[in-house]
């Protein structure tokens, strides 16, 4: 699925381009305030259905037992968004109490159907996943995005319906999504409850209900904040600036896919000496893309966020530069957190977890007053600055041994780079392409990278960065 997964980058980074030109920052903040409302909604709504969907369909003996799973989370999704939109329309006052907009009064409105419509996609893209549908789920993630790009150019700039128009080419497009998906699942569908089933769902699914809210609590509760002490226009500053790090973080995650099963595999098969070599390699190779990403989006901040997003932006490229660093820090964590998690110890995740909402939630109460969008950045790199420390130790442990010097080396170099940045990057272009060279040349000294890596780069992408192709139903 990795060219799937391609294509939908390219269009959300378009479309992202396209409302960040089009339409005012205020009501921009409004629209990612409002998606942060109803990414909370789903946590309370999710009851961990989305994961428990994909592993009781895909274990499941025969045709009649996925038929009964199907059908009792089709019911079960369909009671829970009634639930939650209720409760949405009922804390209404309270929410507009709490983030006193005029706009989102008007669009109010809107926050249970983009609930309704995301969570139901979502939901049915882990039953596919359940059922091996790869190809038609990367099908249905170009069409996904291709119609949300198209509906998102005729909305604003042909018809210039604004923040209006970004949420119906976002509502209009999840709702085909989901509607194709529904029909796709190759088993006949209607309303019932499989009561012994739904209670087996509920005991796999509450852990990754906690899980979620944690997740929350780590990459969306500082927009909350945001909303509520400084306003929607610190919000799209704070989320533009984000775009790129974000999409950085997706290439990242495509990468895992590769990582996580043959690491899986290794602890399973006693392979633990082999297993720990692919860990420190992964995060020595990992932390040189990912900081070279850093450093050149750092050099040329000013440059990409006007040419990207417009000179209304410019203010936000200082935030670019940090959330780059945040982003290589935080997949590097992931990384180390799979790898205790492949060898059988998930049980530290919530421990992880909770222990990063935490500093997240105390930096971003402290820093945001202070210093509004930059302190909610700057609350991200804290919690994970902190968290790495936490991973080794866990590592350690349960005796795997992570090699720290391995990925430490690109950050020692790129922090090099960063002073000789603030020394001579700005007297133009030149100096800070000799950065760049600076940290090429560095990481190649001290093996931070090998020539053999980058040539095996290539063969990566070609060959193995979609899930296997199983046999579809």
């Amino acid at each position: 699925m990795g060219v799937s997964t391609m294509f939908g980058m390219v269009f959300g980074f378009v479309g992202a381009t396209v409302a960040a030109r089009y339409i005012p920052e205020e009501s921009l903040g409004v629209y990612f305030l409002l998606l942060a409302v109803v990414y909370f909604l789903e946590v309370i709504g999710n009851a961990g259905l989305q994961l428990s969907s994909a592993k009781f369909i895909a274990s499941a003996e025969d045709d009649q037992e996925r038929q009964s799973i199907v059908n009792t989370l089709l019911t079960i999704r369909l009671a829970t968004i009634v639930i939650v939109v209720l409760l949405a329309i009922v804390a209404r006052p309270w929410l507009l109490l709490l983030f006193p907009s005029d706009l989102l009064a008007d669009l109010f409105v809107y926050v249970p159907i983009v609930f309704a419509v995301q969570i139901s996609d979502a939901t049915l893209t882990f039953m596919m996943q359940g059922f091996h549908l790869y190809r038609k789920m990367a099908t249905v993630q170009v069409i996904q995005g291709a119609l949300n790009l198209g509906l998102l150019l005729l909305f604003i700039i042909v018809f210039d319906f604004g923040v209006l128009g970004y949420i119906w080419a976002t509502s209009i497009s999840l709702f085909v999504s989901a509607s194709i998906r529904f029909f796709l699942i190759p088993v006949p569908k209607r309303l019932g409850v499989d009561v012994d089933l739904l209670k087996r769902i509920i005991r796999f699914g509450l852990p990754l209900q906690v899980n979620d809210f944690l997740n929350f609590l780590i990459v969306r509760v500082d927009v909350l904040i945001l909303g509520a002490l400084i306003g929607p226009r610190s919000i799209a500053y704070l989320e533009v600036a984000a775009k790129i790090p974000n999409y950085f973080a997706r290439f990242a995650h495509a990468l895992q896919s590769v990582y996580f099963p043959h690491m899986a595999e290794m602890f399973s098969q006693g392979d633990k000496k082999q297993a720990e070599e692919m860990l420190n390699n992964t995060t020595r190779f990992t932390s040189f893309i990912l900081l070279f990403g850093a450093l050149l989006f750092t050099l040329f901040q000013n440059e990409v966020m006007v040419f990207v997003f417009s000179d209304a932006y410019a203010v936000s490229a200082p935030v670019l530069a940090i959330l780059m660093l945040v982003v290589s820090i935080a997949v590097i964590n992931e990384i180390l957190d799979t790898a205790f998690v492949s060898a059988g110890h998930s049980s530290y995740v919530i421990f992880v977890n909770v222990t990063v909402a935490i500093i997240g939630l105390t930096g971003n109460a402290l820093l945001i007053p202070a210093m509004g969008f930059t302190g909610a950045a700057l609350a991200r790199l804290l919690a994970d600055v902190v968290g790495n420390p936490i991973s080794i130790w866990v590592l350690r442990r349960v005796e795997i041994d992570v090699k720290v010097r391995e990925y430490l080396r690109s950050f020692a170099i790129f922090g090099l780079c960063y002073v000789l940045y603030l020394f001579f990057g700005a007297s133009g272009v030149l100096p800070r392409l000799l950065i760049l060279l600076v940290y090429l040349g560095l990481s190649l000294t001290f093996s931070v990278i090998r020539m053999s890596e980058i040539t095996a780069l290539f063969h990566i992408f070609q060959t193995r960065l979609r899930p296997p192709v199983l046999e579809e139903q």
